[in-house]
């Protein structure tokens, strides 16, 4: 019942995308259906040796829009997604931590779960392994508390578990899509937490950080969503 089944990527120049896939290949489970949204043709002759694939294109020309296509189009029949940036890399136990994790969390309490966020080397706060507070206990090359599962009020889905019945469409803009996001999820009660699985994540390979992308998100949260607005603000 709490089994993930399906793996949503959205890629545009798709760099790093064939990486990806290999790493899927080797260590995602045969049975896993992967969905990729594209904006060039150039990528519908893709294919997975090991895993059924769903190609899809698209005409979204933000982050928003393209992962609400995909996910939307994948939860038509999955009830349990992970959503991957197209810059990461599994390791050999990333998807089965997750597993683990996820089927952990629902038997606990399912009913409130958000998202589950996989540890990695280039994210912001409790997600990164670089991350640790003063108390913090190494446990030979990892901190202790890489091995426990955390709860934090917002992730970044560069390769995050969520469920259909918690999935709330992201807003279509590029930054801070995913803040807005997380922050709707926690007005319905629904907490978030970070996985023991770690995927190896390239960095600034999807989303362009741009000062003038600042400006024109901020805009358009302000003209349509102000509490989101001066929460980011702050």
């Amino acid at each position: 019942m709490h089994d993930i089944t399906a793996i949503c990527i959205s890629t545009t120049h798709g760099k790093c995308l064939p990486v990806l896939l290999k790493s899927i290949e080797q260590y995602v489970p045969s049975q896993v259906e992967i969905y990729l949204a594209f904006t060039s043709l150039a990528y519908m002759n893709y294919h997975s040796r090991n895993h059924s694939m769903v190609l899809c294109k698209t005409e979204a020309r933000n982050f928003g829009d393209a992962y609400n296509f995909i996910c939307n189009r994948a939860f038509g029949k999955h009830d349990n997604i992970v959503i991957a940036n197209d810059d990461i890399v599994f390791n050999p136990d990333s998807f089965e931590k997750l597993q683990e994790d996820w089927r952990m969390l629902n038997e606990y309490d399912g009913d409130k779960l958000g998202y589950l966020a996989a540890r990695s080397n280039y994210v912001r706060g409790v997600q990164n392994v670089r991350w640790h507070d003063e108390n913090a206990k190494t446990n030979g090359l990892q901190y202790a508390h890489e091995k426990a599962i955390i709860e934090t009020s917002i992730i970044a889905p560069i390769c995050a578990v969520i469920n259909r019945h918690s999935w709330i469409d992201f807003l279509p803009i590029n930054l801070y899509s995913d803040d807005v996001q997380c922050l709707m999820m926690a007005k319905q009660k629904k907490m978030h937490f970070v996985s023991r699985g770690y995927v190896h994540h390239i960095g600034s390979q999807t989303v362009d950080y741009s000062a003038k992308e600042h400006e024109e998100t901020m805009v358009y949260l302000k003209e349509h969503f102000i509490e989101y607005y001066h929460y980011l603000k702050a």
